[in-house]
């Protein structure tokens, strides 16, 4: 119920019919962030007799992982399918077998290909575990991303200017980051 989840959900739509794609939403439920207690929402959708559940909720510390237990306590046995970025390795962790079943993409994971053959991520890495005992997981990397891409760029223009930095990023390839070479668009959208 709110800006992420109407987003993706819209996004969602509005991709399938740019492809010709032949679906039905037959149900769709929204929720307050705070939301814990997901077993009413479930239970509405299953009435509905939908092929697949899609959700996204970015509440990843407490209501994605209520969200897949309740789904596994309830022994829903339709996909349920998370939106992108939904997931992190800290959730399936909280959740285990729980989370069997379930679909979701991401675009950081610390120890699967390609990350695990970049040098500079395996560094990230071994340091993240060594300070913290933890795993990295999308957040850590995302942040010490942006911040590698900034002083690595910062470093090269010889300025702190955010513009001249800006200019140096948008339509560029920074080499050598924590994902390889990271590529930007002229908007600035890695």
């Amino acid at each position: 119920n709110d800006a992420y989840g109407k987003g993706g959900r819209d996004e969602l739509v509005s991709a399938l019919n740019k492809i010709g794609a032949s679906y039905e939403v037959v149900a769709t439920q929204e929720f307050p962030m705070s939301q814990l207690d997901f077993r009413g929402p479930f239970t509405s959708i299953l009435d509905a007799k939908p092929d697949a559940i899609v959700f996204w909720n970015a509440s990843t510390g407490a209501g994605v992982p209520t969200t897949i237990r309740t789904y596994s306590e309830m022994g829903i046995k339709i996909p349920l399918i998370a939106g992108a970025g939904v997931v992190v390795e800290s959730t399936v962790d909280q959740v285990g077998n729980a989370a069997d079943g379930m679909f979701s993409t991401d675009f950081y994971f610390a120890e699967i290909p390609p990350f695990d053959t970049i040098p500079q991520n395996v560094a990230f890495v071994a340091r993240v575990r060594k300070d913290f005992n933890i795993t990295p997981d999308k957040y850590m990397a995302m942040g010490a991303l942006a911040v590698q891409i900034w002083a690595k760029v910062a470093n090269e223009v010889k300025s702190l200017d955010k513009k001249a930095i800006a200019t140096a990023i948008r339509g560029h390839v920074i080499k050598d980051t924590l994902v390889g070479d990271a590529s930007f668009g002229d908007n600035g959208q890695l």
